[in-house]
């Protein structure tokens, strides 16, 4: 059985600890922990990246990288030829792909813990391959809009600093979570960019469950409004 977790390196998916921002590189990355099958390399593991960006052309040439390591039976003569339907908030890509997914008959697709990325199971070669057609589909139908790929300037990893020891700490600690003390900025800075930054977050979600860890996040974004203008 084939365990697939994704996430924004983006995903997401922006971790400030547990889902990057860099929303899959974004190169939308996935992350998987096989037992049959090779691994691909991370999305971004998940915290807004610092350190580059790429185009919509190349993103979509990622996204089908990532098919042919999920499912090797595949050649580039299975490409399908899928149009965009529109750009998406770096926020939103776990549940346009939860969503995408389901409806492309994967219902056991489900968000992860972070709420920006998504986890899966596939059984034999061919479901494998069958998922794997389904996630470059999704992912080209609805690629992350390219300004979420920027590398982050110094001035926006100082804004997610702030909000971290600041408002975001503050609304943890509310719902009665306990944060460790943070870095210096400066440490934090040069941490950021390897996914290895402090973050509340993680602090405050290492005993929750996923479900729990959705809700908390709700109440408390991991991100501060304005990050990308």
């Amino acid at each position: 059985m084939l365990t697939v977790s994704t996430s924004t390196d983006f995903p997401a998916l922006l971790r400030l600890g547990i889902a990057g921002v860099a929303l899959l590189s974004l190169s939308a990355c996935t992350s998987t922990t096989p037992t049959d099958a090779e691994s691909p390399s991370p999305p971004a593991a998940s915290v807004p990246s610092s350190s580059g960006s790429e185009d919509g052309a190349n993103e979509e040439d990622q996204a089908w990288a990532q098919a042919l390591r999920r499912a090797p039976s595949l050649q580039d003569t299975d490409r399908p030829v899928v149009e965009m339907v529109r750009y998406i908030e770096i926020a939103d890509f776990g549940k346009v792909m939860v969503d995408c997914l389901n409806e492309a008959g994967f219902p056991d697709v489900a968000l992860t813990a972070d709420g920006e990325g998504y986890s899966t199971q596939a059984g034999d070669a061919a479901q494998a391959e069958a998922l794997a057609l389904a996630e470059y589909t999704c992912k080209t139908q609805f690629p992350v809009d390219p300004r979420f790929l920027e590398p982050l300037t110094e001035a926006q990893i100082r804004m997610i600093y702030d909000y971290s020891v600041g408002p975001l700490t503050d609304c943890l600690e509310a719902q009665g979570h306990v944060i460790s003390n943070p870095p210096a900025f400066e440490v934090f800075r040069d941490q950021y960019p390897q996914g290895r930054s402090w973050s509340p977050i993680d602090d405050a979600t290492a005993a929750l469950s996923s479900q729990e860890s959705i809700e908390l996040i709700k109440i408390c974004p991991q991100l501060p409004e304005g990050l990308y203008g």
